[in-house]
């Protein structure tokens, strides 16, 4: 391998490959360096038993298909995404259950036997939202944030319709609005769980308005075969682009000289140099506290770096193989039979109160012993990929929403992680009988200190590595204080999960100051977008 590119990439998470992707296609010679022995960060699929694939990280692609960088690097062509056409269903313990369909009408129709107010006013709200997405989310996600400022965001936003209500929204957390919008506590409560998905605590100011936290809208799919297939499918485009990847190989620090990013060096002893610039898609604390001196930033990069909050809470996984699909109790199936189709199931939340004592245990950093307390989702793959297990046989798991590990009891999790697991079968149990012993064909628990342990730049569990509920103008951006050395990791807004946003805005920063004529088509602020 050459010692010399144009421009280096440090890591090799799906932002990393996505705008090295763009990079590559541009005709840069470009080099991606991964300390594992695999690209793709938590795009990651395992098997812990033969033919039976766990999704330990990254499972549901929400409208994926319909994101720019998905558009622009031809993703379809290389993995195939599969919509679930029942996305939630709202499982209660006196057999009512909600289904959110991918049709709304279907929706509605669901909604009435808990609320004809609801179910009127459903419509409505429907397109209001998927206007609030495309006209205001896509651009505010995939775009710089630090080319705007506030005021002048927010009166960008005021003269497009629906404004006035997305910045009044904007401005609440998403169980105020839930209340606010929906009559009934199902309802309310599925806006409202979304949410915890990406690490944000539903009694956070801003949680009201992000990709996830507009339920009705979502489009969530599953990879075929695993989510390792989408990693895989970016690691094939960069490559073709004329990539080169490098895994195995740790990175010890950026090589700055006189004040500009020239390579890097590595834990190895040998350096790669770069003509152009140096990309960070690791970790916030990594990459501007290891790679590079912390004193040489300006007072204000250290300042907001120092303001850098992880999230809040993550997710313990139970993952199991079994013998047999769910089947769930006779009262359940006979309010609403489509409960059979749902993706993913919410269990243990009968009303806004059981919501927010979760919240509650949470931030304490509790987790329930006792089965009628235990609150989590349950995410079925092979009700909708049967390729994930053998013929008949299916893959389901849980995610408990905790508190991410801190220090204090990261030495507990082994244990807690035990716990968890027998208490959630229990719980699960009751909504669907046949879940016993015998149907389990095997069990794989991952905490929050497993994730860590998989994942260095995944302090704590912190799955997403930023936390939901700072400003997209908090620190880093892109753009960093030593010429030639920029991020596009999670830390960079609107933070981690499959959205290929902060790839994406960091192409589009670097190509603007390195004068890279884009062969592509920036997001530009003010202008609609079908994302929905």
């Amino acid at each position: 391998m050459a010692a010399n590119f144009d421009c280096v990439f440090i890591g090799g998470g799906h932002n990393s490959l996505t705008c090295a992707s763009y990079m590559a296609k541009s005709g840069l010679k470009t080099l991606v360096i991964e300390r594992r022995n695999y690209v793709g960060g938590a795009s990651i699929t395992v098997e812990r038993i033969p033919y039976y694939k766990y999704n330990i990280h990254s499972f549901s692609y929400q409208a994926v298909p319909a994101r720019p960088p998905f558009k622009d690097l031809n993703v379809g062509k290389y993995c195939e995404l599969l919509l679930a056409p029942v996305q939630i269903a709202l499982a209660k313990d006196d057999g009512k259950n909600l289904c959110i369909h991918v049709d709304p009408r279907k929706t509605a129709k669901a909604l009435k036997k808990f609320s004809q107010r609801d179910a009127a006013k459903f419509p409505k709200i429907y397109e209001r939202y998927r206007n609030m997405v495309n006209r205001m989310l896509i651009p505010t996600y995939y775009t710089d944030p630090f080319e705007r400022t506030d005021a002048e965001e927010k009166a960008a936003i005021s003269k497009i319709p629906d404004g006035e209500y997305f910045l009044e929204t904007r401005a609440k957390t998403v169980i105020q609005h839930a209340e606010d919008t929906w009559e009934s506590e199902e309802m309310r409560l599925v806006e409202a769980i979304g949410p915890l998905l990406v690490g944000l605590p539903s009694n956070a100011p801003g949680s009201a308005v992000s990709l996830t936290s507009l339920p009705l809208l979502k489009e969530t799919y599953v990879v075929k075969g695993g989510s390792g297939n989408f990693a895989q499918a970016l690691r094939r485009i960069f490559l073709e682009a004329g990539g080169e990847i490098l895994e195995g190989v740790h990175v010890d620090r950026v090589l700055v000289k006189e004040g500009r990013a020239r390579g890097v060096a590595l834990a190895n002893g040998k350096e790669i140099h770069a003509k152009r610039f140096v990309v960070s898609g690791v970790d916030v604390r990594q990459s501007f506290e290891r790679f590079i001196e912390l004193d040489s930033l300006p007072r204000e990069w250290k300042e907001g770096l120092r303001d850098y909050r992880w999230a809040k809470s993550t997710d313990l996984g139970v993952h199991m193989a079994l013998r047999e699909a769910p089947k769930y109790n006779e009262r359940l199936r006979q309010w609403d039979g489509n409960i059979d189709l749902a993706l993913r199931i919410y269990v243990g939340y009968d009303s806004m109160r059981d919501l927010k004592e979760e919240l509650e245990g949470i931030e304490s950093g509790r987790i329930s012993k006792r089965v009628e307390k235990q609150r989590f989702e349950v995410l079925h793959p092979t009700r909708v990929d049967p390729s994930q297990a053998p013929f008949n046989r299916h893959t389901v798991f849980f995610w408990d929403f905790v508190k991410c590990a801190g220090n204090e009891n990261i030495g507990e999790w082994d244990q807690l992680g035990a716990v968890a697991a027998e208490v959630d079968k229990a719980q699960w149990r009751r909504f669907a009988p046949n879940m016993t012993e015998e149907n389990n064909l095997h069990t794989f628990v991952y905490t929050p200190l497993d994730i860590q342990r998989t994942f260095i730049n995944m302090a704590y569990g912190d799955f997403q590595m930023r936390s939901a509920d700072m400003p997209p103008r908090a620190m880093p951006g892109a753009k960093t204080p030593i010429q030639g050395y920029y991020y596009c990791g999670s830390g960079l807004f609107p933070g981690g999960g499959i959205t290929m946003a902060p790839g994406y805005v960091a192409a589009n920063v670097i190509a603007k100051k390195e004068g890279i004529r884009p062969w592509w088509e920036p997001v530009v602020w003010g202008k609609e977008y079908p994302f929905l």
